[in-house]
């Protein structure tokens, strides 16, 4: 049952990140492309996860070196995905900063202009 639970857990979680990279999409984001090889690899790999260990040899289990191996790379490539999705955090965005147009002054947003005052 548990691995069930799993199982949609980390459907649900890479649905999710197929929805943020989705509504990237449709901001014409140019980095919504680096989420889509977490989504992928949440839904169509990591999900099954429980259900592929219990198919691995009876050699893997028996041997700590290959066990160990088989965990360190299955959690090292999704730290890796998670690595790459979170890359435009550290690209710089100052293109959309200096294209950003500000309200025009209007008694409605609470500002009356520029008045000039008379000394």
């Amino acid at each position: 049952m548990i691995d069930l639970i799993y199982c949609f857990l980390y459907i649900i979680t890479g649905g999710f990140v197929f929805f943020v990279f989705q509504s990237l999409v449709k901001r014409k984001s140019p980095y919504s492309g680096y989420l889509l090889p977490l989504a992928a690899y949440l839904i169509l790999w990591q999900s099954w996860s429980p259900v592929r260990v219990n198919l691995l040899p009876e050699f893997v289990w028996e041997s700590e070196f290959w066990y160990s191996l088989y965990f360190c790379a299955h959690e090292g490539m999704l730290m890796l995905l998670i690595g790459v999705a979170l890359i435009p955090l550290l690209l710089d965005n100052r293109s959309y900063v200096e294209n950003l147009e500000l309200p025009a002054a209007s008694p409605e947003y609470g500002y009356e202009g520029f008045q000039e005052n008379s000394y």
